[in-house]
């Protein structure tokens, strides 16, 4: 997908995010797991390209094609994008014996890693937990709309 002036604010701030926070982990070389995760869910983006070509080539979104390739991607949303805000803080929780709580501990009382930076990962690792979730209920409502579609059609005749 290019990126163009038509794309919606969401998904700027998801770039810009992303390039900050790669470009934080390059410098300060802390905290690095969280970005890492994240960049994880990009394995989303096979289907939805293949959703953007089908459309390219004018495969109706009733063809079989497409409601496939809308299911792949809603299953691909619910299996990576969806939990890896929860899989984060289980690793966080794992990590510290204590959770959230020894995490902040770590960072903010015995300054193992700089305020500053801390705070900003984890701002962006809760913007991305909360767009991956925004995002994963958006293409599960799409892999079912044209199915709600077929049906009413079916329905009608």
């Amino acid at each position: 997908m290019a990126l163009g002036a038509h794309e919606p604010p969401i998904m700027w701030l998801h770039h810009v995010l992303g390039f900050g926070g790669a470009f934080a982990e390059m410098c300060f070389r802390e905290l690095s797991f969280f970005p890492v995760a994240f960049a994880i869910s990009e394995l989303t983006v096979i289907p939805f390209n293949v959703i953007w070509y089908l459309s390219k080539f004018n495969v109706p979104r009733t063809s079989k094609a497409m409601r496939v390739a809308l299911i792949v991607r809603a299953v691909a949303f619910l299996a990576i994008r969806a939990p890896i805000g929860i899989f984060t803080v289980a690793y966080a929780h794992n990590q510290t014996g204590g959770g959230l709580p020894a995490l902040f501990r770590r960072v903010y009382a015995d300054k193992e890693a700089g305020r500053i930076f801390a705070t900003g990962v984890f701002l962006n690792s809760l913007a991305f937990a909360i767009m991956n979730l925004v995002w994963t209920i958006q293409a599960i409502k799409a892999s079912t709309k044209e199915e709600k579609k077929e049906k009413e059609k079916k329905k009608d005749e």
